[in-house]
C-alpha cells in the first residue's frame, strides 16, 4: 500500500495535494492507495478535538504501518506538522519516503 501525505487544509493545498494522487495513480496503478483527505472519523462531529484528534492518529499509524511506501506532497521550503510527523513516523519504521514536488494548481 501507498500512504499519499500532504495537507489538504486550503483549497490551494487539497488542489495540489489531488495533483499528486493523480500522478501517484499513472505511476502505480496497481497499487492500493491510502489518502488522509478521503478518509472521515466515523461519528467524528460528536467528538471532542482531543478524541478526535486520537482517531485520526490511530488511523494514520494503522496506515502507515500498513503501507510500503509514503508519498508526500512536497509545498517547498515548509511543511505542516501532520506531513512532517507523517515523512518522520515512516522514516523511523523503515518505510521508504519519496516526496513529489506537488504542481501548481
Amino acid at each position: 500500500m501507498i500512504y499519499i501525505a500532504g495537507p489538504f487544509f486550503t483549497d490551494r493545498e487539497r488542489a495540489l495535494l489531488k495533483k499528486v494522487i493523480h500522478r501517484v495513480k499513472e505511476a502505480y496503478p496497481n497499487e492500493e492507495l491510502f489518502i488522509p483527505m478521503e478518509h472521515f472519523i466515523p461519528n467524528g462531529e460528536n467528538l471532542s478535538n482531543n478524541e478526535w484528534a486520537e482517531a485520526v492518529f490511530k488511523m494514520d499509524v494503522a496506515a502507515l504501518d500498513k503501507s510500503d511506501l509514503v508519498i508526500a506532497s512536497y509545498l517547498g521550503l515548509r511543511s505542516d506538522t501532520g506531513t512532517a510527523w507523517e515523512i518522520g513516523y515512516a522514516y523511523a519504521k523503515g518505510i521508504p519516503v519519496r516526496l513529489m514536488l506537488a504542481p501548481e494548481a
